[in-house]
């Protein structure tokens, strides 16, 4: 029968001992170490008086112990000098590694110091908590705030101290024209609103904040208006005469409701439609001498008598070849015309033509006794013409002319 057990004793590995059970060996039996995981590598710890001085986990703890003197256990050699089953149980070092939640005291194991940090438990660091969770040495960086404290120009964004989330108000100051409300009180002045969009305030000198087409540096428009907000309107946007056109128009002249794009052009030497040229587009046989312009409503008297020639072959109440006068008279703006004859004179024929003096019969024929033509007629140029009845005939007619 095998003899009984060698006394306990310390192996060189100094290594803590495991569970006592016994295992029988070609040498004898041995007792088998306990199970040590270090640093994630897989470790034995023997029995007092045993020592694994092969280094051999397979075996375990084969070897007995002997005392070496002087004996320290203080130094990282992994030697068990005073076999009690330790190795190196009074060594200590200041040696850290990692940062955060990875941080690590470095151990001696086998003889050897090692440091190894521990992974870390997250990717991010996004709670407010002062623990470097990510393990990139800088506490809480990845957190994000969503608490805000304090109104207008005053409101901040919380933010993490220390592990402790804080939020404070910033400072009030005076109003200025910046859209903000600097003095936080809750309220936007109404200066500094941008009703309109168009990237100025009334505070920055936008004279019209309903109208984005109106602020300072627009190129002025020809519309009576402040455009640039310069506090002026140009003088080419005025209508000074009133007929409705202005210089930037085209009105030719604005001190004269006569001249202006698109009037009718009657003898009176001036450029009625402002197309460059005074007394054109006068109609067939009409010309300056021989039409006369009526410039208002009135009482006129005509005489047929004094005018050499026909102006036009016209068709008359009957055949003639006495003179004729041709009068006109021009409408703005779609009104009516009142013609009042108050004495027949049998020489005379009178024709009021619409549209022009070309193109055949007449709007109204007055031949022979009292008449009034009276009829609401749209905006343009109106004859009336007057002629004898007879050849060689002529006399004098004088009519209430009533025009708008």
């Amino acid at each position: 029968m095998p003899g009984p057990p060698a006394p306990p004793a310390t192996g060189q590995d100094g290594t803590a001992a495991p569970p006592a059970t016994s295992r029988t060996l070609a040498e004898g039996t041995h007792h088998v170490a306990s199970a040590a995981c270090v640093l994630g590598s897989c470790d034995l710890v023997c029995e007092p008086g045993w020592s694994n001085e092969n280094g051999n986990l397979a075996d375990g703890c084969e070897a007995t112990c002997r005392v070496t003197t002087p004996c320290t256990e203080e130094p990282c050699d992994g030697l068990d000098c005073d076999c009690d089953g330790l190795t190196d149980e009074d060594w200590t070092s200041a040696e850290r590694c990692g940062t955060g939640l990875c941080e690590r005291s470095a151990v001696c194991w086998r003889g050897a110091v090692l440091c190894e940090p521990r992974r870390p438990p997250a990717s991010t660091d996004g709670t407010c908590d002062g623990i470097d969770d990510d393990c990139d040495g800088t506490p809480d960086d990845d957190w994000a705030s969503v608490t805000t404290c304090g109104v207008g120009g005053c409101a901040r964004r919380a933010t993490c101290v220390g592990g402790r989330e804080d939020c404070t108000p910033g400072p009030s100051s005076s109003e200025v024209c910046n859209g903000l409300d600097d003095n936080c009180d809750g309220i936007l002045p109404a200066d500094e609103l941008d009703e309109d969009g168009d990237g100025f305030r009334p505070c920055a000198a936008d004279c019209d904040d309903h109208d984005r087409f109106r602020h300072p540096g627009v190129a002025e428009a020809c519309d009576g208006e402040d455009t640039d907000c310069d506090t002026l309107v140009p003088d080419d946007e005025r209508d000074l005469d009133g007929d409705g056109y202005r210089p930037c128009d085209g009105d030719c002249d604005d001190n004269d409701a006569a001249e202006r794009p698109g009037g009718v052009e009657i003898c009176d030497t001036l450029d009625n439609d402002c197309d460059g040229v005074s007394d054109d587009e006068l109609d067939c046989g009409e010309n300056c001498s021989s039409v006369l312009v009526l410039p208002r409503s009135g009482t006129y008297t005509f005489d047929t008598c004094g005018v050499a020639a026909d102006i036009a072959s016209l068709a008359p109440c009957t055949d003639n070849a006495s003179p004729d006068l041709v009068v006109a008279f021009d409408l703005v703006t779609t009104g009516s015309f009142d013609l009042r004859i108050p004495r027949a004179d049998p020489n005379i024929v009178v024709n009021f033509y619409e549209g022009g003096l070309c193109g055949g019969t007449p709007a109204y024929v007055y031949c022979d006794t009292d008449s009034r033509i009276q009829i609401g007629v749209a905006a343009g140029r109106y004859y009336i013409e007057l002629r004898g009845r007879n050849a060689g005939s002529c006399g004098t007619l004088t009519m209430t002319l009533t025009f708008g």
